[in-house]
């Protein structure tokens, strides 16, 4: 057997440890049932590539997780996850991390040992900080971070190189570090909603930036350096303090 899907069948409690038998097992879907618990012998299905386990009331990831090397994409959005266990670093094949509304107050530094990593979702967590070691995730092309409680980002976030998707719209932060324009790929920067009072001038070296949103912050003034970025198509600054603005793709 290579596949099983029991979506909204009213799954209960444990995840059934005979699952751990189908060691050929390669799409397992458990979503939107009532599962609160992982067993460790769900580690034993090393050729699973997707484990999708949304909509349940899961609390927490056993360690043996880890053994699912194969694994590529794992989805957990809408559990009650208060914490990641540092094992999930071990997921060397993993693309797709999909954590969005948990409980999450913060996420482990072993994170940025995920070097296949390509789209990371944390949506409406409740994360106070990342780790600097996000920054060694070279292969990250979408990073959503909407509706938690961050004040800051990390200067590292300016190494993500592959970075195309970036929301951190609906936090906490009041300045951004100037290493976010070093983010070359970056196509849309959602910033919106937070306590910003001033956006830093290396904003206007995201040459490939075609979407930036500053809307519901507390900006004065945004940077001219804005206009230097040839392939910007909307600039969204509602509902601010600014009394003037920059001209965006000034013609010669």
């Amino acid at each position: 057997m290579k596949k099983i899907k029991l979506v909204g069948k009213h799954l209960l409690g444990e995840i059934p440890a005979a699952f751990g038998c189908f060691g050929a097992l390669v799409d397992l879907d458990l979503s939107f049932n009532r599962i609160t618990r992982v067993p460790a012998r769900l580690g034993q299905l090393t050729a699973l590539h997707s484990l999708h386990l949304a909509g349940n009331m899961l609390t927490a990831l056993p360690a043996a997780i880890a053994k699912l090397s194969t694994l590529t994409t794992l989805n957990l959005n809408g559990n009650r996850l208060k914490a990641l266990p540092p094992e999930i670093g071990l997921l060397a094949a993993l693309e797709v991390l999909r954590l969005d509304e948990n409980t999450l107050t913060s996420i482990p530094a072993a994170i940025g040992k995920l070097s296949a990593l390509t789209t990371l979702n944390l949506n409406g967590n409740r994360l106070k900080a990342l780790p600097s070691e996000i920054g060694t995730l070279a292969s990250l092309k979408v990073l959503r971070l909407e509706g938690n409680n961050l004040p800051a980002l990390p200067a590292e976030i300016g190494r993500l190189s592959a970075l195309a998707f970036l929301d951190v719209g609906k936090n906490k932060l009041t300045a951004l570090p100037d290493e976010i324009g070093d983010l070359a790929s970056l196509g849309e920067l959602w910033l919106n909603g937070n306590w910003l009072t001033r956006a830093p001038p290396t904003l206007g070296r995201l040459t490939a930036l075609t979407k930036l949103s500053l809307e519901n912050n507390s900006l004065e003034f945004v940077p001219a350096e804005l206009g230097q970025i040839a392939g910007l198509q909307r600039l969204y600054l509602d509902s601010n303090r600014l009394t003037s603005v920059p001209a965006v793709n000034p013609k010669p």
